[in-house]
């Protein structure tokens, strides 16, 4: 077997024509523009890390003159190392704020039951389900009774999630 990536190069450039295709690739209002700042200006260091490594900041910011912040999220965790709540400051700050704050609830167990989600028409709840594998099989939004989302997983691995829904 071959140690360098010689035999990846045609995969990435294939990779790199679809992510760079307008059509394709990028996501719906993808900007190249918007970079992820790690360093929060510091040196080295990665300032949207708390002491345990979870993620308490992310800024993303527009890297064209001046670097002026277009999103900045914030997460908040219990005890046990679970998030539970997601707050994005800049949306708030707006004159019309446009803003989904999310708060999560977990079983004893450690799996998400519950997300809030607070948006523009007030708070709406999304019910989460999981089989005896803990895997995520469907969300439910405001108890009703259709998913709004489905997960099947792949048979052969626990964490390999085979298809996704949008109902």
């Amino acid at each position: 077997m071959r140690s360098d990536f010689s035999l990846l190069a045609p995969l990435y450039k294939l990779l790199y024509k679809l992510v760079n295709q307008p059509a394709l690739g990028r996501p719906r209002g993808f900007n190249p523009d918007v970079k992820l700042d790690l360093y929060g200006s510091t040196a080295g260091t990665y300032a949207g890390l708390d002491r345990f490594g979870r993620t308490v900041d992310q800024s993303w910011y527009n890297n064209t003159g001046s670097p002026v912040a277009v999103d900045r999220i914030k997460y908040g965790y219990d005890h046990a190392g679970n998030r539970t709540w997601r707050e994005d400051t800049v949306a708030k700050a707006q004159s019309t704020p446009k803003y989904q704050d999310e708060f999560y609830t977990y079983d004893g167990l450690g799996r998400r039951i519950v997300r809030t989600v607070n948006g523009f028409d007030g708070p709406t709840t999304y019910d989460c389900y999981y089989n005896d594998q803990w895997q995520l099989l469907e969300e439910r939004k405001d108890a009703g009774p259709n998913p709004v989302q489905q997960f099947v997983w792949h048979p052969h691995y626990v964490d390999a999630l085979a298809v996704r829904y949008y109902v």
